[in-house]
């Protein structure tokens, strides 16, 4: 199913699914810029990815719009995202490598998952990454004021996702795993995480015990 399809569900939002379509081709030009300045997205520079969010642009209160990169640890662009906000708890985020697009709908706690236009799940107010038919395939845990969140892909412990919240001087690696994955759970894997990191990087940042 193409996301043109599947985005009938927003006929029940207050936003409607010509509105929400035509804000994902508004944001794509406004990605582009940004996209060509990314490296490749390999299993590398996954591993290197760090929890710093660079802001490029942040529109005012009237158009809601934050595009932005995120870097690997040597300071190199392998996330580019935009961000819009609705009213009444909703948002659209588009999230972008060299190659792949996620795009993400959500609306009271709840987020449509989409990768290259189709459309792959959501995500409940609890973490949990589940398919169409509502299969779980992977798991988030620990609430926003955690320093490191544990990631379960099909059950697995892969690892931790750290927490932008508690940023430091230095450049910290988003992800610690130890446990290698195929292609079909690194796709779960950044589907759920690079959300996760986008969104608490806008929230208030907190100091560790360490500080």
């Amino acid at each position: 199913m193409i996301i043109e399809d599947v985005l009938q569900f927003l006929l029940q939002m207050s936003m409607s699914k010509n509105q929400m379509l035509r804000d994902i081709q508004q944001l794509r030009p406004l990605l582009k810029p940004l996209k060509e300045l990314l490296i490749p997205f390999s299993k590398e520079e996954i591993e290197l990815l760090s929890i710093s969010n660079n802001i490029q642009k942040k529109s005012n209160r009237f158009t809601p719009i934050t595009l932005g990169f995120f870097t690997t640890i040597f300071h190199e662009n392998v996330i580019a995202y935009a961000t819009k906000q609705y009213r009444s708890n909703q948002s659209l985020t588009i999230i972008c490598t060299s190659k792949d697009e996620f795009v993400y709908v959500e609306k009271d706690g709840t987020i449509t998952t989409y990768f290259n236009d189709i459309a792959t799940g959501y995500i409940s107010a609890d973490g949990a990454l589940k398919t169409p038919k509502g299969e779980t395939q992977a798991i988030i845990k620990g609430e926003d004021v955690r320093a490191l969140h544990q990631v379960i892909v099909n059950g697995i412990e892969i690892g931790y996702l750290r927490n932008p919240r508690y940023g430091s001087k230095i450049q910290q690696r988003a992800f610690e795993w130890y446990v290698d994955m195929d292609e079909s759970n690194l796709y779960w894997f950044l589907t759920l995480c690079l959300i996760n990191l986008v969104q608490e990087s806008f929230l208030p940042k907190l100091k560790s015990e360490d500080d």
